[in-house]
């Protein structure tokens, strides 16, 4: 959303070590989801329910020590509290239905579409657990439909009511890496978490994308030419991410209050 942010860390190398509670819990969602995946992956089992609430609660206060609290102290207990109940309404909903091949697997491949290596990281490549079974030109049975999964997991704080652009871009972009990498086609899910209700998951199967993913393509392709040429217009004031309890470069910004683009 903000191009002034892959100016500041991507061309420049600028870290901060701090971030926002949002993001923090999300990242500790996601490390708890790793570990219990890991361990299935690993030793065959997952872990338990209380391992589960373990792993996330210690992945919380590493990241906590990165967030600047703008609000009250007592916030840390209610985003903790939304973190483990995101992790064990991930695990349930994942122990259900799907074999881990990976977790948190790190991928880069040359996509040809956009004529750029793209780098990033897939929260979990699975198996459907159950596959139907159709009878093959000799009798034998033979398991239909694609036999690989991705799944991006979610862990904003409400559920939205659908697929949202920014999620089924992501998911294209994974699509568009796949292809590159040559390998098979694979169905793509997305999750919703959330903490209201005990911890309620909404799984959204990413449909056929056909007509955005030239718009997905181009836009990646000026992001590019941008990156190319070091001029980065005006694009994130006023977004969710554009302000002082959010960004980590908000006060050297030139997109900051009283600062006026280049």
């Amino acid at each position: 959303m903000c191009l002034r942010l892959l100016q500041y860390e991507v061309l420049e190398g600028r870290t901060e070590f701090w971030t926002n509670a949002d993001a923090a819990r999300g990242s500790a969602t996601h490390d708890a989801a790793a570990r219990n995946l890991l361990h299935r992956i690993e030793k065959g089992s997952y872990l338990s329910t209380r391992k589960v609430a373990d792993a996330a609660a210690d992945a919380w206060e590493t990241h906590a020590f990165m967030v600047n609290w703008p609000a009250e102290e007592s916030r840390r207990g209610e985003v903790k509290d939304q973190v483990i109940v995101m992790s064990l309404a991930h695990a349930r909903t994942i122990a259900n239905d799907v074999v881990p091949i990976d977790a948190e697997r790190k991928v880069e491949a040359e996509v040809p579409e956009v004529g750029e290596t793209v780098v990033g990281r897939i929260d979990l490549v699975s198996r459907p657990l159950f596959l139907a079974r159709a009878a093959g030109p000799w009798g034998e049975t033979v398991a239909a439909g694609r036999p690989r999964q991705i799944r991006d997991l979610k862990t904003k704080a409400s559920a939205p009511p659908g697929l949202l652009n920014d999620d089924a871009d992501q998911l294209i972009v994974y699509q568009l890496v796949c292809r590159a990498l040559g390998e098979p086609a694979s169905d793509l899910l997305v999750d919703y978490t959330w903490a209201a209700g005990g911890g309620k998951v909404r799984t959204i199967a990413v449909p056929d994308e056909a007509d955005r993913t030239p718009i997905v393509v181009q836009e990646l392709r000026t992001l590019v030419r941008i990156y190319e040429s070091g001029l980065f217009p005006r694009t994130g004031r006023g977004s969710w991410k554009c302000n002082r309890g959010a960004c980590p470069h908000y006060d050297y910004c030139i997109l900051g209050p009283g600062r006026l683009d280049l």
